[in-house]
């Protein structure tokens, strides 16, 4: 590379270079401040004619070496980086000189993403492959460099603009020869653009990719903006087969993405990347590209089915369009006598394969409509029919009351579309139907102790089909324990060798069975546990109470205490 610079006079010169034989090899049109490549024969003697005017002038030649020898030359050596890893920070020398970079990666398939960002937005940059050819020429804006472990990227200050105090840049692997790094989003269509798409970047983030599935003619408005309303935004690179940057800045009306394809190259989908601000370290983004014709990608217009072909009068069924190329715009449409309805599509697939629309059928009585998806023409798909109004729950029906034996529980209906004008009721425990169960209540017996109960409510309205719904289940608990409405009592004379009586009291609900334990005091008489205790000398002197346990199935214990003796003669 060789560069002339005006150090005095400011008056500019152009220059060539012959080699021996004379030939000229390269020249550089007037210049103060400029260089050009030149393919130099090692171990041979060359000649560079300088050409100024009739004005005193002072230049300077530079030349630096350009081929692999460059990393002894001065040129700071980077690896790329992933997309999404951090820039590189440089500082620059006076306006128009150049810094150096050697970006390395693993194999010469990889291609490297590159770009310079300042502050002020006046770097360029140049990127040479390791024999120092040219990859991308003088700009200001980003490229793809191939074919090369080693890339030299020279970045540049013009001697007529203003450099900041440093620049920052972005060497990133976005592909391999397997294909797209793996950190670029796949992308299934862009039938009609791609996006929105959201996040940050920052200098640690440079970058996101995406893995677009264009053919060649393929065109793109971008709509990118910062979400915080700063004025610097994204600023997108577009490759395609060629590894061309087909994203080109139009004031004002933002950035056009074009797809070039070369018919020599091999056939493969582009991809976008999205990075930093060329003024700006951070940014809040959102960007959609959108199709600038009819169509991208290729993909044309197809409707290959349509479901459901029915659904009840008063409902608003979803329908699901399947196909190519499908659009939000496009909408489902029912025809019958003169008479129209029309399904507004909700969502569409991100590869635009399925279509979603609502239907509403509210006051459309039961009969059959022709049915089309209307898609830019008409695809017609048969016949739809609407059949009689169908009962629908909409809040579950609910059990009510305490879920323990012998409680009763109450079946509420829930609430229903269509108003019904009944409801039936099927009680069932663990899933089974409970015999003779089928009123709004139910008095759960002992049976069905930890059992989970629901109920099952049908709907019913003339003209409509029956509709049916459960409720949660219930799982049901031993119920409340017998209460002594009458507590026990003793009977007998409170002397040694006499015999003592418990009457149990009175009970409700009614146990089914009693035990009995009597306490002499607060003691408990080991083995006392029947109806009856016969005094002995152990027991003189303390009072004599007995404790009666009620036993009902499916129900707690309940328990009393009788009202204590006279204290145990002799």
């Amino acid at each position: 590379m060789l560069q002339l610079t005006a150090t005095a006079g400011d008056i500019p010169a152009k220059f060539s270079v012959l080699d021996a034989a004379g030939k000229r090899v390269c020249d550089r049109h007037a210049t103060t401040n400029g260089w050009t490549l030149c393919p130099l024969t090692p171990g041979k003697a060359h000649t560079v004619l300088v050409t100024g005017s009739d004005k005193a002038a002072e230049y300077t030649l530079t030349r630096r070496d350009v081929t692999s020898t460059a990393s002894r030359a001065g040129c700071a050596k980077t690896a790329a980086a992933k997309v999404g890893g951090p820039s590189v920070q440089g500082t620059y020398g006076a306006p128009g000189s150049l810094r150096c970079h050697q970006v390395t990666t693993e194999a010469a398939a990889d291609v490297v993403h590159v770009d310079v960002r300042d502050a002020l937005g006046t770097a360029n940059i140049t990127v040479l492959d390791g024999d120092g050819k040219s990859e991308c020429s003088s700009r200001n804006r980003s490229c793809a460099a191939t074919g090369s472990t080693t890339h030299q990227v020279l970045v540049q200050v013009p001697a007529h603009l203003k450099a900041a105090p440093e620049y920052r840049l972005d060497a990133l692997r976005v592909a391999t020869a397997e294909g797209p790094a793996p950190e670029c989003a796949k992308v299934p269509s862009v039938a009609y653009g791609y996006g929105p798409v959201t996040g940050t970047l920052d200098e640690s983030r440079t970058a996101v990719c995406a893995v677009l599935p264009t053919v060649d003619g393929d065109q793109f408005d971008a709509e990118i903006t910062d979400t915080t309303g700063v004025k610097d935004t994204a600023v997108p690179a577009l490759y395609d087969n060629k590894w061309t940057n087909g994203c080109t800045l139009t004031i004002p009306d933002g950035y056009v993405c074009g797809v070039h394809e070369s018919a020599s190259a091999p056939t493969r989908p582009s991809l976008l990347v999205l990075g930093l601000p060329e003024k700006a370290g951070t940014t809040s983004y959102r960007a959609t590209l959108s199709c600038s014709f009819a169509r991208c990608g290729g993909e044309k217009v197809t409707v290959t089915g349509l479901t459901p072909t029915t659904a009840p009068s008063g409902t608003k069924p979803t329908l699901t369009v399947t196909g190519t190329a499908l659009h939000p715009d496009f909408t489902v449409r029912l025809t019958q006598a003169g008479k129209t309805l029309t399904a507004r599509t909700t969502s569409v697939s991100a590869d635009h394969r399925t279509l979603k629309a609502t239907l509403d059928l509210t006051g459309i009585p039961a009969g059959d409509w022709h049915v089309s998806v209307m898609a830019g023409g008409e695809y017609r798909r048969g016949t739809f029919t609407v059949t009689e109004p169908e009962l629908s729950n909409t809040i579950a029906p609910k059990v009510t009351g305490t879920p323990a034996v012998g409680s009763k529980l109450t079946a509420s209906p829930g609430t229903w579309t269509a108003t019904p004008s009944s409801f039936t009721y099927r009680w069932k425990a663990d899933g089974e139907p409970i015999a003779g169960a089928t009123a709004a209540t139910y008095k759960v017996p002992a049976a069905h102790l930890n059992k989970k109960l629901t109920v099952t409510v049908t709907a019913h309205k003339a003209g409509a089909r029956d509709a049916s719904a459960a409720s949660a289940p219930v799982t049901i608990t031993k119920g409340v324990a017998p209460k002594a409405t009458e507590k026990p009592s003793i009977t007998g004379t409170a002397k040694v060798g006499k015999t003592l009586k418990a009457t149990k009291g009175t009970w409700s609900p009614a146990p089914g069975a009693y035990s009995y334990q009597w306490y002499a005091g607060t003691t408990k008489i080991t083995g006392a546990t029947t109806s009856s205790l016969v005094l002995k000398s152990a027991q003189h002197g303390k009072k004599i109470t007995v404790k009666v346990t009620a036993h009902r199935t499916g129900h707690l214990d309940g328990k009393a205490t009788s009202t204590a003796s006279k204290a145990v003669t002799r």
